[in-house]
């Protein structure tokens, strides 16, 4: 069964100021009958237009593109490298919100307690 693989190329600053990240689609792994099915250039050219790539290449053997390769240990589990986010929250005015949740709180359980009595 046929593979799709993406490989980015560099980014690209447009004239508006935005950018891309063009890429190139590989497809790998296809039979001989799929791989004449987009043998010419249209067939290339409409996938290409139609998935927003700069091109398509297709191959019959395995292509692997080392930056799609995941790195594994021996029973199978993630062997990449740790990345690690340091997340700063925005407390502002939540001990605020907490003081004031509490005493609504407090006031409610005692206007039970007071009609228990």
């Amino acid at each position: 069964m046929p593979r799709i693989q993406i490989l980015e190329l560099p980014d690209v600053e447009r004239p508006d100021g935005t950018d891309e990240t063009p890429f190139i689609l590989i497809v790998d792994q296809v039979t001989e009958a799929e791989a004449e099915e987009v043998a010419n250039d249209a067939s290339r050219q409409r996938l290409a237009q139609e998935s927003g790539a700069r091109t398509v290449a297709v191959f019959r053997q395995t292509i692997d593109l080392p930056a799609n390769l995941v790195p594994v240990d021996e029973d199978g589990n993630y062997a990449g490298p740790t990345v690690r986010i340091p997340v700063q929250a925005d407390l502002d005015g939540f001990r605020a919100q907490v003081e004031q949740a509490l005493d609504d709180a407090r006031r409610r359980i005692n206007a039970v307690h007071i009609q228990a009595d």
